[in-house]
């Protein structure tokens, strides 16, 4: 992953701005803290290659629907849930690479960080499997519009929905138990059936048309 910006967005207090150097120091990362009061609209986010965002502190609906509709962010992480997320909560989210509980060390927050900044997932297993059960069971709430628009077939739809949250070819085909080349094969048809051209398009798309 091209490697642009990593923002901690947060509230604005020496607790944090303690926690964010600790990040940087463990990482070797440039991390900036934002003020999660401050709006988002000001500074954007379209030279953020990965958006950690603090769930231990309120977030107002026009900064969560600003993220939630971005396309440009290629990496989130979520920090500091005290619950899991059902699935249905999860991909509200743009491009979630992991999550971290109240309770996970700042070591372990690092060691994802440090993960999701070089391209990888850092989902638990667990919750990879949620997300592929609820994909086969709801597919999206536009899904039977799009298999009768452009004849997507409920292996692609799942496809583009792993696309969508940035999954790369490996991971998906680990994630849906099938080969490498079979999902490669799944993207070829998908270019083609949706007219596009390639793998960026094709991500645009997924997350234009799909929940």
């Amino acid at each position: 992953m091209k490697l642009n910006k990593i923002v901690l967005l947060t509230q604005q207090s020496l607790q944090n701005e303690n926690l964010k150097n600790m990040l940087v120091e463990l990482t070797g990362l440039p991390i900036e803290l934002r003020d999660v009061k401050c709006s988002l609209l000001d500074e954007g986010l379209d030279d953020v290659s990965v958006l950690l965002i603090d769930f231990a502190v309120e977030m107002s609906e026009e900064n969560a629907h600003y993220i939630m509709k971005n396309n440009a962010l290629k990496s989130t992480i979520l920090l500091n849930l005290n619950a899991e997320l059902e699935p249905q909560e999860l991909i509200k989210w743009p491009c979630v690479k992991g999550v971290f509980g109240a309770k996970d060390t700042v070591e372990q927050l690092s060691q994802g960080i440090r993960a999701v900044a070089d391209g990888a997932n850092w989902l638990p297993r667990h919750t990879l499997d949620q997300l592929i059960n609820y994909y086969q069971e709801h597919g999206s709430e536009r899904g039977d519009n799009i298999l009768i628009d452009i004849d997507l077939t409920r292996r692609e739809v799942q496809v583009l929905q792993f696309l969508k949250n940035g999954g790369s070819n490996m991971e998906i085909a680990d994630s849906l138990f099938i080969s490498e080349h079979t999902i490669k094969s799944h993207l070829y048809n998908i270019f083609r059936k949706i007219d596009v051209k390639n793998r960026t398009q094709a991500t645009a798309w997924a997350r234009k048309n799909l929940v």
